[in-house]
C-alpha cells in the first residue's frame, strides 16, 4: 500500500497542506538595543549599574548559547588579551 502511486503522491504533498510553524512566534530587532547603547555615551560616564546592564546585554547579544552561559561566568577567572577580554565559564 505504501508503494501505490496515489498514496506516495498524497504523502509527498501532505506537508504542503499544513507547513510546520516557525520555532518562535516573533523576534526582535537587535539594532534598536544597539542604537540605545550607543546613545548612552562613553563608558567612563556611565554609572556602575548602567555599565553592568550594558555588559550583560552585550554578552546576551553575542553569546550563541543560552542565558545559562551568562550565569556560569566566573568573574574571578578572566584574561585580558590584546583582542579583548576572555571569560572562562565555571562548570561544577
Amino acid at each position: 500500500m505504501g508503494q501505490h502511486p496515489y498514496v506516495t503522491r498524497f504523502l509527498k504533498g501532505a506537508p504542503n497542506k499544513r507547513p510546520p510553524k516557525p520555532r518562535y512566534s516573533h523576534t526582535w530587532n537587535a539594532d534598536v538595543m544597539i542604537k540605545y547603547m550607543i546613545s548612552l555615551g562613553k563608558n567612563s560616564t556611565l554609572s556602575l549599574k548602567a555599565i553592568s546592564m550594558k555588559l550583560v546585554t552585550l554578552f546576551a547579544l553575542t553569546c550563541p548559547e543560552r542565558i545559562s552561559a551568562l550565569a556560569s561566568l566566573d568573574l574571578r577567572r578572566f584574561s585580558v588579551l590584546p583582542e579583548g577580554v576572555f571569560f572562562q565559564t565555571h562548570r561544577p
